[in-house]
């Protein structure tokens, strides 16, 4: 039987491994997006097969990543469901937003809001207008509440969601690495001589990232050594209470997922950091007083186009089988609600 000349093509090696075209598009890049022993597989059944790069689709990622300047693709949908009169609180939906959509502009798209509820649309229109626009790509955004979008045909996008707020479907998605940023602060604090750590965040922002702070600090003291106590969990935003709580507990240092953990703490009295620490793990805007990790916002916007880009390049579309996820960790931030050294404070009062 005659060899057939026909170029191999990135579908047939997913045939092949079984897995999506996009991840075989990313094995082939040993992106980090695949675990190395799935890549190792693909790129040696590439091999096997005789696959070389199409030249054609090689050029046109270099176009589209701007090795030349990128002409109009058209636009990409951002699903937001946070109010335009709400915008400027929207602290870490708005920097990723900037961020996705100056990679979408190097791309040649244009990355266009469209508003979920009461003053936007239900997802099952959304779905509609994209088709009728010839919208093929959406990046869902971080979401305000934990939702389920329902009524939308998936089936005819493209589409990658940011942060852990979208339950269902469940999509390929970049969000920052909640339960690195976690144990990673408390392996500074026990460096440092803290001990009694507790967690202080509403019960509704620990649901949106699914207890991933709450689980990283459980994990950290459970690895910890002798004398190390598990951290506590309270959800009421009222100081009378935060402060009975504090008399009881005794904790040298609070760590908190809540912007204004620092202010509720300073309500109850409290001397931070000389009589208590303090650590947050997500830091927003121009305050460099805190103590805390200072997520990859930017990062995090432009990953999610990049990621969205290549699922449109390769006509992955709909919600897929297995899912997809880029976690990207945070930046230390060395501010002034934490002493470098527990036992040396102690000395010194």
């Amino acid at each position: 039987m005659a060899k057939s000349n026909r170029r191999i093509t990135l579908k047939d090696i997913a045939a092949a491994t079984g897995v999506s075209p996009m991840t075989v598009s990313y094995a082939l890049r040993n992106h980090p997006a695949v675990n190395a022993e799935t890549g190792r597989r693909v790129r040696e059944v590439a091999e096997s097969m005789g696959y070389t790069p199409d030249p054609a689709l090689s050029a046109l990622v270099a176009y589209r990543s701007g090795k030349r300047p990128a002409a109009s693709h058209g636009n990409l949908a951002w699903i937001t469901d946070t109010p335009e009169s709400r915008r400027k609180f929207a602290y870490f939906e708005e920097p990723v937003f900037r961020a996705a959509s100056e990679q979408a502009g190097r791309l040649g798209y244009k990355l266009e809001i469209f508003r979920l509820g009461p003053e936007g649309y239900k997802a099952a229109r959304l779905g509609r207008l994209f088709h009728n626009r010839g919208i093929q790509g959406a990046l869902i955004a971080p979401l305000n509440h934990p939702r389920v979008l329902e009524g939308m045909n998936w089936e005819r996008i493209s589409a990658v969601s940011i942060g852990r707020s979208l339950r269902h479907p469940r999509l390929d998605h970049v969000t920052a690495d909640h339960f690195e940023a976690g144990y990673r602060i408390c392996a500074i604090l026990r460096e440092r001589g803290y001990r009694r750590i507790a967690f202080l965040s509403p019960s509704r922002t620990d649901d949106r990232v699914q207890h991933r702070f709450y689980a990283s600090i459980r994990a950290a003291a459970l690895d910890g050594e002798r004398g190390w106590v598990p951290p506590f969990l309270i959800g009421e935003n009222d100081a009378e209470v935060l402060a009975r709580f504090l008399k009881k507990q005794r904790p040298d240092v609070v760590v908190s997922d809540d912007p204004a953990g620092l202010d509720l703490l300073r309500a109850t009295g409290c001397d931070i950091p000389g009589e208590l620490g303090f650590v947050a793990t997500r830091i927003f805007g121009d305050d460099r007083t805190i103590s805390g990790i200072r997520p990859a916002m930017a990062e995090i916007g432009e990953r999610a186009i990049s990621f969205l880009h290549m699922k449109m390049l390769v006509a992955e579309r709909g919600v897929p089988d297995r899912v997809a996820g880029i976690v990207i960790q945070g930046h230390w931030q060395e501010g002034e609600t934490l002493v470098t050294d527990v036992q040396e404070k102690g000395a010194r009062h």
